[in-house]
């Protein structure tokens, strides 16, 4: 790898799994610290120890993304362990299949929490670090349902709401020496398909 992150420190939701997991590893490799922030349950700890293994810096702080708490108190953990958080990648996502019919009010606000709330909440704690520091990059992952309607009219409505939310916050931060982007990826085979 180049080492192109050398010097940075990347905080990643759903860093434990799917493409959250795959940005973990690439930006390990590619020389950064690596802050992996996913449930408790997921297999984060054994990931940051995979990592660290490897010979790259790496820890697990384990949150509810959708949890104002527990995102600060993960952010919190990732600034102890190495200083400041340059790189918030923003994986974290959920999807439902259901008919927009049959779609529960439980379920229409859990997606809502987990796939934009998150961001939100993890760019609420995060940005503070970021912009003593000088700047950095706010990547929020959203989809090309997003873009263009899929089936699942919950995710379809949180990705858009994303590419909203980036925009946004792209105007606020942007003096702040923080650039905020998105990725639409179009279909990834993985756990959630």
């Amino acid at each position: 790898m180049s080492g192109r992150l050398k010097g940075k420190v990347a905080l990643i939701t759903g860093g434990a799994g799917g493409c959250g997991l795959a940005a973990s590893e690439l930006c390990a490799a590619e020389g950064a610290q690596v802050g992996i922030v996913d449930l408790p349950s997921s297999n984060g700890a054994q990931v940051a120890q995979k990592l660290r293994d490897e010979g790259y810096d790496a820890i697990f702080a384990p949150a509810d993304v959708s949890d104002a708490q527990q995102v600060k108190s993960a952010v919190q953990a990732v600034e102890k362990a190495f200083g400041s958080i340059t790189v918030l990648m923003n994986h974290a996502g959920i999807l439902a299949a259901a008919p927009f019919l049959e779609t529960t009010e439980e379920e229409w606000d859990r997606i809502m929490a987990v796939n934009v709330k998150s961001i939100m909440l993890t760019s609420k704690f995060a940005v503070p670090a970021m912009a003593a520091n000088g700047g950095g990059a706010i990547i929020n992952i959203s989809s090309m349902a997003g873009l263009r309607a899929n089936s699942s009219t919950p995710y379809t409505t949180s990705k858009a709401a994303v590419i909203g939310i980036t925009q946004s916050m792209a105007g606020d931060h942007g003096r702040q020496g923080i650039r905020v982007n998105c990725i639409a990826p179009g279909l990834i085979y993985g756990p959630m398909v």
